[in-house]
């Protein structure tokens, strides 16, 4: 027997396509496709779109974040800037040129920032992000090529900008007035009840658009983190309430201290850009890390399901035959052997291979009978598991992904024509899950999968032994059987769910690679935050220790009041965070088709939050200590 053939490319003398296309039309009939050579590509696209457009959602929300860092962090000097106002007015400088000073710093600022960033991003994409998803290489030819658009770093670079000039716009009002004044101390009850308000519809807004337009996810995402932001100072607020009322049963002064700064920062605008930052943080890295370990689980669910019913399994090794659609050259008499092998009760015939379907190019999977069940039974999504499973075992039915079912425009129970090499109509039994293949999945019984590919070929052999029979007591007369084939892969089901594990988990790497990224930019600005804050401190540390407090009261007053003010920001975060995981499962089940096994991510919200809080108490203990050793007669120039 000659090579098996997968595709065939013609070269056509310009002018003569639609000639040539016609004339091997009428050669291939029905049991080859006959499409142009760019086919190749739109199908790729097709079936990388439910990575590209999961990792685009992922990107955006942290594109989202990192604005919001850097507004945060510009907004820590925002008293700097009304004192440089009131300068600049007492000296006499008019309103427009006082303008154009605060744009120009901030353009200066956005752009050096944009810059660094920029570079970071290189060298981190670089080193710590993988090339293409290695799953893909399974059915398309795909290289590793890395390529970073002009566009994505515009955006980013406009972002940072866009962010310092903002921070402008809030002490632009002192511009604006006939003399300097004093900033008001905070909203008032009604302006706090007003934006508690929109808040809450925010929250509502964001839910609405996800459920009714998953496309648009990344603006209902952004809306969520809106009302996060304007929900957390009525928070901030509220905390600082109930700990000043819980510090005034004890006599202690450093909790007295650190409630009565608590109390009057909770109105300030870098104390509010301080516990943003930590909420955002948290929101963020719960979200994306949520959602991308409902997604792995979901993942891992089908590979249990695709594997389960044999304890040892040939194939054909390599990474790129992980969906088992490269056939085995196993003889009659090997399989023979293998059956009257002592412990052996079963050998199953499983099949599949992939199949382009319009622009699709989907899995087409023919477990053997007595398996069908344990294939479909999570995977079901618009019928009966047993129902399917029982039309499958006898009748010309076909189980197809939701994805394939609505290219094909069909339902349950309706007549479909599928282009197998041999064209067979065969009825829709239910729609599932794609299988984790983005392309679509179908699944059929192994006698129509015969009839529709002509072929008895065996894609794998699932061994099942008797009970109390150990899997790897076999594998060597296994492995005897079939002789120096070294094409061909020998392993337990445990061994070869574990190798499909990590094969899924690598499609899956960017996201985990985002998500950690987003974790360590999160501390890392808290802990430049933190810096900020007490280099701002230290005349009000000064002027306390003109009244007698001690160094070692301030600075534990200190950490006292950061661990309050970032354990109510990142818990505020961790809660809009639960409810971002599942707005982001909704919009990646939708959007990819991919099994979702949801499951609260409340662990992973408590070790972010401990995580964060901690890692910014032990950046602010040093620093904080060299503050309070403050000479008091700092204190003088206090604000």
């Amino acid at each position: 027997m000659g090579p098996r053939l997968s595709r065939i490319f013609v070269a056509v003398p310009p002018g003569r396509e639609e000639a040539v296309e016609a004339a091997l039309r009428r050669i291939a009939g029905d049991r080859l496709n006959v499409a142009p050579a760019n086919q190749e590509v739109a199908v790729f696209e097709r079936a990388a779109y439910p990575t590209s457009a999961s990792t685009t959602l992922f990107s955006l929300l942290s594109g989202i974040v990192g604005f919001l860092f850097a507004l945060n962090a510009t907004l820590l000097i925002v008293p700097q800037r009304r004192r440089l106002i009131q300068d600049l007015r007492l000296a006499g400088y008019a309103p427009p040129t006082v303008l154009q000073v605060l744009l120009l710093d901030a353009l200066l600022l956005g752009l050096a920032g944009s810059a660094a960033g920029l570079l970071l991003g290189e060298v981190a994409s670089r080193l710590l992000f993988d090339a293409a998803p290695g799953y893909l290489e399974s059915a398309f030819a795909i290289g590793s090529q890395r390529i970073a658009t002009l566009d994505s770093a515009l955006v980013a670079a406009a972002g940072g900008v866009a962010a310092a000039c903002l921070s402008v716009l809030l002490p632009v009002r002192d511009v604006l007035r006939s003399a300097p004044q004093a900033p008001r101390p905070g909203l008032t009850i009604s302006g706090q009840l007003a934006l508690g308000g929109l808040g809450i519809a925010c929250f509502a807004l964001s839910i609405a658009i996800v459920a009714a337009a998953p496309g648009y996810s990344p603006a209902g995402l952004g809306i969520l983190l809106l009302a996060l932001l304007m929900l957390l100072q009525v928070w901030l607020q509220g905390a600082a309430v109930a700990f000043d009322a819980a510090s005034r049963r004890h006599s202690s002064p450093v909790a007295m201290f650190a409630a009565l700064e608590l109390r009057a920062g909770s109105a300030r605008i870098r104390t509010l850009a301080l516990a943003a930052t930590g909420a955002v943080a948290v929101f963020a890295t719960v979200a994306i890390g949520g959602a991308r370990a409902d997604l792995q689980r979901g993942l891992d669910g089908v590979v249990e399901d695709v594997d389960q019913g044999a304890s040892v399994w040939i194939a054909f090794g390599g990474s790129t035959n992980i969906f088992g659609t490269t056939g085995i050259p196993v003889t009659q008499g090997q399989l023979q052997a293998i059956e009257r092998l002592r412990g052996v009760r079963a050998v199953s015939r499983n099949r599949s291979s992939f199949l382009d379907i319009g622009r699709s190019r989907a899995w087409a999977i023919a477990p053997a009978s007595s398996r069908i069940g344990m294939v479909l039974r999570r995977q079901i999504e618009d019928a009966d598991a047993a129902t399917a499973t029982q039309r499958l075992r006898h009748g010309d039915w076909v189980v197809l992904s939701g994805g394939l079912a609505d290219e094909l425009e069909v339902e349950v129970g309706d007549e479909v024509d599928i282009p197998f090499p041999n064209p067979i109509q065969l009825r829709v039994a239910a729609t599932a899950t794609n299988f984790g293949w983005p392309g679509g999945a179908l699944v059929v019984s192994g006698a129509t999968y015969r009839r529709a590919w002509r072929s008895r070929a065996v894609n794998s052999l699932g061994i099942q032994l008797e009970s109390g029979v150990a899997p790897q007591s076999i594998v060597g007369d296994v492995r005897w059987i079939l002789g120096p084939h070294g094409s061909m892969q020998v392993e337990t089901t445990a061994e070869r769910i574990r190798q499909q594990r990590a094969a899924s988990r690598a499609g899956l790497s960017r996201l985990r690679q985002i998500s950690i990224l987003v974790l360590v930019s999160s501390v890392l600005a808290m802990a430049a935050s933190m810096a900020g804050v007490v280099w701002q401190r230290r005349p009000t540390l000064a002027a306390l220790k003109l009244h007698g407090v001690s160094e070692g009261e301030l600075w534990r007053a200190m950490l006292l009041e950061a661990g309050l003010l970032l354990g109510a920001g990142c818990a505020c975060g961790a809660l809009f965070g639960l409810v971002g995981q599942l707005l982001l499962d909704h919009a990646l089940e939708t959007i990819t088709g991919f099994p979702i096994s949801y499951a609260i991510a409340l662990p992973l919200a408590g070790r972010v939050v401990v995580l964060i809080v901690l890692s910014a108490i032990g950046v602010l203990a040093l620093p904080g200590w060299i503050a309070v050793g403050v000479r008091p007669r700092a204190g003088l120039a206090a604000e």
